[in-house]
Parts: structure tokens; C-alpha cells; sequence
């Protein structure tokens, strides 16, 4: 059945699989995450990803009646029309790369499913006007890597999150919209995570309240105990310390 679909008199990997070439390839994209690392210093998010695209491929259609009954058959990519995808906004490269040993399930109306998993590293601007208690929005697009709208078309997608509660970040919302961008078919994934605050309270912000009451009490030391000035600096470097933790932890950005 695999030789007689991929012969080459039936069967082209660089022809469109539609009857009609005026007619989009329809795509359902299912997108699954987890493990979301949120790094505010480096503005960018990294997650794992596990994604599964669905397509119709007309050249791949049988009758199981005439092939004892076989319903679905596993393909390996080797000599198959597939999709080349990319994700804008990643660090670590845009193309979305299909191993060589994947296999893609065939079944025989024709539809083709291809599950894979990476991980992915994603820009993100942060606004920390309210930290500790900021929410964040990263925004990130998967597209067609080479095909028009007019050639490969997203039809359906599905976003969701599988594990919420991420390290000292709870994801509040995932949501995802198909659109179109530079003349190709776009889907806009965007992940809300509200940060969990509870470990800067602690850290920062109550011995920042405790140093800010000692600072006006150092007027109360007796100028003759001969302790005013050690104390005052003690203060004053106890806030350098807190600086630096701020600074290891924020953007490096102008602004917000």
C-alpha cells in the first residue's frame, strides 16, 4: 500500500496535495504547552512544546475495502508533500524543523497527522511598572515558511496549557487567532502569566520596609557613643544589597 500511494506515476512531494491548484491546503494546528520558564533579565519565555497539524493529502486517499480493511497506515516524511512552519519571534532560529525519522499517520480519507515536540524560546517584552505584582503578555506567530495564504491556509487551532502553575508564574489565560500577516496565513498564540509575588514580599520588600523605619532612628544614637556613622552606613550598604538582587532580576530596559 506505501509503494503503490508514493509511486512516483501517482504521487509528487512538490505538488500541492489539492484537485484544484487555485485551492488552499487547509491546516488544524493543536498546540500544547508546559514547563514555562519566564526570565525577566533576558525578556524572553522558553517552554515545551508539543505540536500536532492536521491536513487532507488527496494523492494519499484509498479504498480500505480493496486493501483488507486497512484503515491508516505511518509514513515517514522521506518522499511526502509536508508543511514547512516557522515561529516568529524565536531566539534560537524561526524554521520549525520535522525530524527525519517522524512518522506521519495516513489515514484513508486522505487525512494526515504529524505530531512532534520541541521546545522553544521566545522573545518577550516585559513591563514590570508593578513589580512584583505584574502580569505579562508574550505574543508569539506561527506561519507558512514559504507558501502564500492563497496556498496553505490555517482553518482550525487549538491552544492550551497543561500544566498552569510554573515555578513563581501562574498562566491566567492562552488564547490563539488565525490571521493573516505578510500575505501568509498566521496563527497569533498569546500566553498571560501573573507573576507569584510571595517570594519578593519576603526577600525585598518587608527588609526594605525594616531598613526604610531604622533609617530615621539613627538620629536617636548619641553623637558621643561615637556609633552614628558605622550604623548610617551599615543602612546605606544594606540598600546597595537590595540593588543589586533588583538589578539581577529586572530588565536591563529604558522602558516600562
Amino acid at each position: 500500500l506505501r509503494r503503490e500511494l508514493l509511486s512516483p506515476e501517482r504521487y509528487d512531494p512538490l505538488v500541492r496535495p489539492v484537485n484544484n491548484t487555485a485551492d488552499p491546503v487547509l491546516f488544524e494546528i493543536r498546540l500544547n504547552y508546559n514547563d514555562v520558564e519566564i526570565r525577566e533579565n533576558e525578556q524572553t519565555i522558553t517552554m515545551a512544546i508539543w505540536m500536532v497539524a492536521l491536513w487532507k493529502d488527496v494523492f494519499l486517499a484509498w479504498n480500505s475495502t480493496e486493501y483488507d480493511g486497512v484503515e491508516q497506515i505511518d509514513i515517514l516524511p522521506t518522499g511526502l508533500w509536508k508543511p514547512h512552519f516557522s515561529i516568529l519571534r524565536s531566539v534560537e532560529g524561526d524554521e520549525i524543523h520535522i525530524h527525519e525519522d517522524a512518522l506521519f499517520s495516513v489515514q484513508s480519507t486522505g487525512l494526515v497527522t504529524l505530531q512532534m515536540g520541541f521546545v522553544s524560546k521566545i522573545v518577550c517584552k516585559m513591563d514590570i511598572t508593578k513589580f512584583p505584582f505584574d502580569t505579562q503578555t508574550c505574543e508569539f506567530f506561527i506561519i507558512s515558511s514559504y507558501m502564500m495564504a492563497k496556498e496553505m491556509k490555517f482553518d482550525k487551532v487549538k491552544f492550551s496549557n497543561s500544566n498552569p502553575v510554573a515555578s513563581q508564574w501562574v498562566v491566567v489565560s492562552s488564547t490563539a487567532t488565525i490571521g493573516t500577516r505578510y500575505s501568509k496565513s498566521v496563527v497569533d498564540f498569546s500566553i498571560t502569566a501573573k507573576r507569584l509575588p510571595y517570594l519578593y514580599i519576603i526577600e525585598i520588600i518587608i527588609p526594605l520596609v525594616v531598613t526604610a523605619m531604622l533609617n530615621p532612628m539613627v538620629l536617636l544614637i548619641p553623637p558621643s557613643s561615637g556609633e552614628l556613622a558605622s550604623v548610617a552606613i551599615t543602612i546605606l550598604l544594606s540598600y546597595t544589597v537590595f540593588l543589586n538582587m533588583l538589578s539581577g532580576i529586572l530588565p536591563k530596559t529604558s522602558s516600562s
